[in-house]
């Protein structure tokens, strides 16, 4: 597989913009038989037009998103004067003989719509894949999970990818994705691979050493509520560990993650957002009754050093590895404070001359630890960094 990186900071003029993309292509030579480019940019490209007519413009299909900060692999070229901001399109390039790209656009998404009826119109007849990557504008258009383990049935693909975020109070005023030349705020876009092609894929949330000692057992859940813990009001267990919850209930637990075991070999960051009237405990995804749960601090060393740590892992493990895509949470991105770039400067780090595209999200998406080729489990991760390595 040929692996272009593309990137430009031409906000204002999008024919300026295309050029730079489109020469950076060039000089990388003749592209092979199947070619597909996945872009990720601040959403000021969206709001320019940039963003859109490169994806207009260029000869093969585009998928992508908006996101805080778009990171990239390095190029002493332009190393000093790209790193400067943040107004960043990055595009990279696969091209391939051997491997197959489909790239899927879905229809308006909402709630009422059921994602077994969004599979049948999107998906059709698309047969088994090996590789997708799904991107949607923010968690709440649709019941995610449902729509995931539908795609999930359809496919047998082990999937990656996330939510796009901005840097609004809600971090979903200005979110899009990228597909057929236009941008969209309430659509899924996914792009699938199937062919000669191995990904492998690795997540984490935070360091062993910030684990609080209590452990619990969910004994009633529902949905995205988690009811009790040990058999008693979840509300209990939390103030056992020291949290404050007689004043700013929000407040209290946020500077926290619940890590969810459900038994299997699999670990999920689970945000924990609020505490509804009813003190149920509100987190970021579906858990599963029965399952362990531990609560984890989070700050910033030990974030970036559990990101780190499991990047050096995998490019140990596979050594031979042509690129990484990362999908990693922006709550990761803030704790990193006015070191707004660390986390890209650790993946250079780690991973040398290998390609990588880093996009910040509101919500990752990875096959579990306990996913295989054959057997895929696909899952809605929180506060997370997700790396999918091929």
């Amino acid at each position: 597989m040929k692996v272009i990186t593309t990137r430009t900071s031409e906000l204002d003029d999008k024919e300026s913009a295309l050029r730079i993309i489109s020469e950076q292509i060039a000089e990388a030579g003749q592209l092979e038989k199947n070619t597909v480019g996945i872009m990720f940019c601040h959403y000021e490209f969206i709001f320019s037009g940039a963003a859109e007519y490169i994806a207009k413009n260029l000869p093969f299909p585009v998928v992508g998103s908006s996101t805080t900060l778009a990171g990239f692999n390095k190029d002493n070229k332009d190393e000093n004067t790209y790193a400067k901001g943040q107004f960043r399109l990055v595009l990279m390039v696969l091209s391939s003989d051997d491997i197959e790209f489909t790239t899927v656009l879905s229809e308006k998404l909402s709630p009422e719509i059921p994602a077994d009826e969004i599979c049948e119109n999107m998906l059709g007849n698309i047969g088994k894949q090996s590789l997708g990557l799904m991107i949607m504008p923010h968690i709440m258009l649709t019941d995610t999970e449902a729509l995931l383990k539908a795609v999930t049935a359809r496919t047998n693909a082990q999937i990656f990818g996330g939510f796009s975020v901005d840097d609004s109070p809600t971090y979903i005023e200005n979110v899009f994705v990228i597909a057929k030349g236009e941008a969209f705020r309430d659509r899924a876009v996914f792009l699938f691979m199937k062919g000669n092609i191995e990904p492998h894929f690795a997540s984490t949330v935070v360091t062993n050493d910030k684990y609080l000692e209590n452990t619990a057992v969910i004994t009633e859940s529902k949905g995205s509520e988690i009811i009790s813990l040990n058999g008693r009001p979840v509300t209990e267990f939390l103030t056992s560990l020291g949290f404050n919850l007689t004043e700013s209930k929000a407040d209290a637990i946020s500077s926290a993650v619940m890590l969810v075991d459900d038994g299997d070999g699999d670990c999920y960051g689970r945000s924990m957002m609020y505490l509804t009237p009813e003190n149920h405990l509100f987190v970021g995804g579906n858990v599963t009754t029965g399952a362990t749960i531990s609560i984890t601090m989070f700050e910033r060393n030990s974030v970036l050093d559990a990101s780190s740590e499991v990047t050096r892992k995998m490019i140990k493990a596979y050594p031979d590895t042509q690129f990484a895509v990362i999908s990693s949470c922006e709550t990761r991105h803030i704790i990193l404070g006015s070191e707004t770039f660390d986390g890209e400067k650790m993946l250079r780090r780690e991973l040398g001359d290998i390609p990588f595209v880093l996009s910040y999200a509101g919500g990752e998406i990875c096959p579990s630890p306990a996913s295989t080729p054959e057997k895929p489990i696909n899952r809605l991760f929180n506060q997370s960094y997700c790396i999918c390595m091929i």
